[in-house]
């Protein structure tokens, strides 16, 4: 769960990988990124401006537009390209 910087959007991620953007004043439902991911939201992030949502999910990283109400950006398999295993 993340705030926007101007406290206007409380954003939420679920175990279905969907996304919700709330307005905080009005509890009103802003938008709903459905299936914003085939795995659960693992965590959430803003950037310092709160334009953008950024989300761990199992195996990618996604970054959403809150205004633009859409993905801009996928890195596929995010976690598997930088992996280490460690043997001691």
């Amino acid at each position: 769960m993340a705030i926007t910087p101007d406290s206007k959007y409380i954003i939420s991620g679920s175990a279905d990988g969907s996304i919700k953007v709330t307005n905080t004043h009005t509890k009103e439902l802003m938008h709903h990124f459905q299936g914003a991911s085939s795995e659960y939201v693992n965590c959430l992030a803003l950037t310092s401006d709160g334009r953008f949502i950024v989300a761990g999910c199992a195996r990618s990283i996604k970054i959403f537009d809150i205004e633009g109400k859409q993905e801009v950006y996928h890195f596929n398999q995010a976690h598997e390209s930088n992996k280490k295993t460690y043997n001691e």
